[in-house]
């Protein structure tokens, strides 16, 4: 019909429609009627019937053959149903058309509304709609269409096997489990070392709840707020998802720097839970993309290839975000927590934990409470944005701890914190204080049993993160100190400093750190490193260089190179030289198409090691049936093209026999891939 539609028009456009119903002999067609066709009568109104159009909203053509029906009843204004909009990528604020809504078809006419319009032109086949601003929800402001995923499962796996010339081989695999199930995923962690029983105690399931802008969790998770510091639980969660609201501030993560003397495991975590784990090679390495972080220590530890294991802590006060007015914040728990001792379930505790943050239009309040058999919290703070003095808040809770002994402590902890941008370029994050009276317990550390467990406890801190950038110049400066006294009169002081810079490609690096515990030996620490990228037969690869200094194990020198020979295969190569040890380590990882491979090996002093890893995932899927693929990420798509193997998209690997490809995602910024620029093209073999 388009098709008829267009030739007519094209045909009789050097004539007004009245000179075509008034002078055009229509009694050559077949049936000799005299009757004029309704689409060439000149009357103003929409013709009813079947259409295919071309849609344009405010201006822009967002989508092609679409499929239009009119009635008799759109004869003078279209009307449009809701879901019709949204499958076309409209989504209509309902409160301002709520007058046009037309009860009886279920429908609004928008263009009653005195700023919209809703044009249907019949000649060119295209529907206009035009919209004011307030009429409609912009639908990236608000994360977008939402797709809950496809029903399936993904198992992403590691096996990792290494033997050292003075220690006996030792195996280790893990495990990630997740599954959709229709609007729920369900989500599994275990891991097994030789020689021992298979380890899971991560069970969690979740629900994204869009409507309230929330999350719904059961299993093993996290409790965190602004007022008390974070703990781990079993149990069941309600929560805000800020992650929902796009344009809301992100939190603080902060900035730890670190140095491995081999290739070593790092990890990172914060009351019993892993926040991030990964392996380095040699020298020094910086951490600043953590997510989820909470007021509340974070540990770091080191796990060398000799067996060693270095761990270090590093306070964290996180400044809660100011709230626009209106918008507000909330958790909702039930549970029991994990005790930091054993990391299994407190038989003793049994809590309910609920806190609420609401925007006023001077400031945000934040409030807490949380209830235990044996343990009783209260919390109140706010925080208020005073233009060019900054940004502070204040906060006090009381807390009440009772112990198998019969020991009842009351305390209460007041703290003050601020913010400040000093100039163009630099920003003090933050400066803190916060004091705990001596019978002050938070529930992070609360133990019943344990009441012996209380010394050392904190009694006062001060911190502050001051932050310097000149982006212009590729220049990042990053400065932060604490100093905490405990009530048994001990005390610990801490300083940390990097600045980075680069230039043509080149990146330099400089850090320093400082820490002492009274009545112990001061640590101390810094280094330089530099890495320069080249090229060799159009392959990207790089140099990298380090010298590194502490008190404990002196001076260290390393230096390597590291690049890709291809797609698939990536090296990486070093020699170091200690203070009486010399070293090497050379290690090269290849992409299979259904797994990924690595191996290493190095040796230092007189004691040589070697490891060998595989990893990948094997996915279900009740339309693409079972995958295997080196791909770990959280969020992917699968594609499935039949009969064209080898198919690439955006730089994945290549479709298997079937078709079938698998593309990462990034987790922060999952755009549909109905709207994805998609590059594709045949792999080459």
């Amino acid at each position: 019909m388009k098709i008829k539609v267009l030739c007519i028009a094209i045909i009789f456009h050097l004539w007004s429609n009245e000179v075509l119903a008034d002078d055009f002999n229509y009694s050559f067609i077949r049936g000799g009627s005299k009757e004029v066709p309704e689409v060439l009568k000149n009357t103003g109104q929409n013709i009813p019937g079947n259409y295919v159009v071309d849609l344009l909203f405010n201006g822009s053509k967002t989508a092609t053959s679409v499929e239009l029906t009119l009635s008799n009843a759109d004869a003078e204004h279209i009307c449009l149903s809701d879901k019709w909009l949204q499958g076309k990528g409209i989504f209509l604020n309902k409160e301002f058309y709520k007058q046009y809504l037309n009860p009886t078809r279920n429908c609004y006419l928008l263009d009653k509304e005195k700023n919209s319009r809703v044009k249907f032109d019949p000649s060119l086949q295209e529907l206009s709609i035009e919209m004011p601003q307030a009429g409609f929800i912009d639908n990236k402001k608000e994360g977008g269409a939402w797709d809950y995923g496809s029903a399936g499962f993904k198992l992403a796996y590691d096996v990792n096997t290494s033997k050292s010339s003075d220690q006996d081989r030792t195996t280790y695999g893990n495990i990630e489990g997740q599954i959709n199930i229709g609007e729920w995923v369900l989500l599994g962690r275990g891991y097994a070392y030789q020689g021992e029983k298979f380890q899971s105690n991560n069970l969690l399931l979740t629900h994204a709840i869009k409507s309230i802008k929330s999350d719904i969790l059961i299993g093993k998770t996290q409790s965190y707020n602004t007022l008390n510091d974070g703990f781990t639980f079993y149990g069941a969660q309600l929560k805000s998802n800020q992650d929902m609201y796009p344009w809301d501030s992100q939190s603080y993560a902060p900035v730890i720097n670190g140095i491995a003397r081999t290739h070593a495991r790092v990890t990172v975590e914060q009351g019993g839970y892993t926040l991030k784990s990964f392996v380095v090679p040699p020298g020094p390495f910086v951490i600043n993309d953590l997510t989820g972080v909470y007021s509340g220590d974070i540990v770091l530890k080191i796990y060398e290839e000799d067996g060693s294991v270095k761990e270090q802590r590093f306070p964290v006060a996180v400044l809660p975000n100011l709230l626009k007015p209106g918008n507000y914040n909330y958790n909702i728990a039930v549970g029991s927590k994990v005790d930091q001792y054993s990391d299994k379930r407190d038989d003793d505790s049994l809590f309910a934990q609920m806190t609420y943050d609401y925007g006023f239009e001077p400031f945000t309040l934040n409030t807490s409470a949380l209830v235990d058999k044996n343990y009783n919290n209260v919390g109140l703070g706010f925080i208020r944005s005073f233009g060019w003095f900054g940004a502070m808040a204040m906060s006090g809770n009381l807390s009440q701890a009772k112990y198998h002994n019969g020991k009842t402590m009351n305390g209460f902890s007041a703290s003050v914190k601020y913010a400040r941008a000093l100039g163009e370029n630099a920003n003090l994050q933050l400066i803190g204080y916060r004091f705990n009276s001596e019978n002050y317990i938070d529930y992070a550390d609360f133990n019943y049993r344990y009441y012996n467990l209380l010394n050392n406890r904190p009694k006062q801190r001060y911190e502050s993160i001051i932050t310097y950038q000149l982006p212009e110049m590729n220049v990042f400066l990053n400065m932060s100190a604490w100093k905490e006294d405990y009530w048994d009169t001990s005390s610990e002081v801490g300083a940390n400093v990097n600045l980075s810079k680069s230039f043509n490609n080149i990146s330099v690096s400089l850090n320093a750190g400082y820490s002492r515990l009274q009545g112990m030996e001061s640590d101390y620490n810094a280094g330089v490193s530099l890495s320069v990228p080249f090229s060799v037969f159009d392959k990207s690869h790089y140099s990298f260089s380090g010298i590194n200094y502490d008190r404990r194990n002196g001076t260290n020198f390393n230096t390597g190179v590291a690049g890709s020979v291809n797609s698939r295969l990536s090296y990486n190569a070093s020699i170091s030289q200690s203070r009486n040890t010399r070293g090497s380590a050379i290690s090269a990882s290849y992409l299979f198409d259904e797994v990924q491979t690595s191996a290493s090996y190095s040796q230092m002093g007189n004691t040589s090691s070697s490891s060998f890893q595989v990893g990948g995932s094997i996915i279900g899927l009740p339309d693409a049936g079972i995958l295997f693929t080196p791909v770990k990420n959280d969020e992917i798509a699968i594609v499935q093209m039949e009969d064209i193997p080898g198919v690439r998209f955006n730089g994945s690997m290549p479709g298997d026999k079937k078709g079938r490809a698998v593309i990462p995602l990034t987790a922060t910024t999952i755009t549909p891939l109905r709207s994805m620029p998609t590059t594709c093209h045949k792999a080459s073999n």
